[in-house]
């Protein structure tokens, strides 16, 4: 059902440079230089520990990390940024979750959730003084551990990633898992233990339009969804498995470990150390690295602007509708969401 279809991409986007020492940045050959952003900051005095940011056509949801039996989602408005109420309360009752994650790609002002614990699904309908719900159902899966990142293709469409380094198109009406992709197919001599070692990745999907942001290369790859929901991944070639270095895990390059796509645009961020400066102090002695570079492309990956905000921070969220990136400082207490412009 799936396909690979080869073409040529301009190679400059996606070279590094050779040469450099473990614990020097490996460059991305972005074409542009990189800016320094203008950063805005919006005071947040609701949420303690955010785990994810999604937009709606009015609203800005923040994900609440909750250990007790809270709620776990606070809505503000996408205008002003004025704190309007919070819902999703964590638990085993009637309507509440054990291990929320929020669906990408909301629909207008509908928000859908799933509970990793169950693969339970709510939907919910934003409204100016309440979150009411509309649906309450399961996704009829096998076990597979909890989904990784989650969107919308259509009313009856999804598309996710899994731990088994797999993209999935799944029925919700019929609840059949319609097509399926593993990374694996893009790479050569890969086995079980390559996969789970290096084949990590994230992805985004808007409308029909996929792109993958490879972990271990410094590789975006594009992709569609066929009418029939098939998965269709483009490269220029095969990853080499073999063509990795030989160090220990730990002195292994990440690149990317984000991205996310709007209409007309794709914003991937962009890493270039070893893996150990992820790691906090006393594992990584150096100390711990969270520095990424943003990189921002049209569909067809043409380059548009790079920053570079000189800080430590997780992860970067898209609000297509107004323009902007949301993310938060790592290693402060959250009480500010940092937010910029594109242009």
């Amino acid at each position: 059902m799936k396909r690979i279809i080869y073409f040529s991409v301009i190679s400059s986007i996606l070279l590094i440079e050779t040469g450099c020492s473990h614990d020097k940045r490996v460059e991305n050959k972005f074409a542009l230089a990189a800016e320094s952003p203008k950063i805005e900051e919006l005071t947040v005095n609701e949420v303690l520990k955010p785990l994810d940011i999604i937009t709606t056509d009015n609203y800005i949801c923040i994900l609440h990390e909750e250990k007790s039996s809270g709620n776990q989602i606070y809505v503000y408005d996408a205008d002003n940024f004025g704190f309007k109420y919070d819902f999703a309360k964590r638990g085993q009752g009637p309507a509440e979750t054990v291990a929320l994650d929020v669906m990408k790609n909301a629909r207008g002002d509908t928000l859908d959730l799933i509970d990793q614990a169950n693969y339970r699904h709510l939907t919910y309908i934003l409204n100016p003084n309440a979150a009411d719900l509309l649906y309450d159902t399961f996704l009829e899966l096998p076990n597979m551990g909890p989904l990784q990142e989650t969107y919308w293709v259509n009313d009856s469409i999804i598309i996710f990633s899994t731990l088994g380094r797999e993209l999935l198109t799944y029925n919700t009406k019929s609840q059949r898992i319609v097509d399926r992709f593993c990374v694996s197919e893009i790479m050569t001599d890969c086995s079980q233990d390559d996969l789970k070692d290096i084949g990590g990745f994230h992805f985004a999907c808007r409308g029909e339009d996929i792109v993958i942001a490879l972990r271990y290369w410094p590789r975006l790859i594009l992709g569609k969804i066929g009418e029939d929901f098939s998965i269709n991944i483009e490269t220029p070639e095969l990853l080499d498995t073999n063509a990795l270095n030989n160090d220990k895990k730990a002195d292994r390059t990440i690149y990317y470990t984000s991205v996310t796509m709007g209409n007309d645009r794709i914003v991937a961020q962009y890493y270039g150390f070893p893996q150990r400066l992820t790691q906090p102090f006393p594992i990584n002695l150096e100390g711990q690295n969270l520095k990424f570079k943003i990189e921002v492309y049209d569909k067809s990956l043409s380059p548009i602007i790079q920053y570079d905000p000189q800080s430590d921070f997780n992860r970067i969220f898209l609000d297509d509708n107004r323009h902007r990136i949301y993310y938060w400082d790592a290693f402060d207490d959250f009480e500010k969401l940092k937010q910029i412009t594109l242009p």
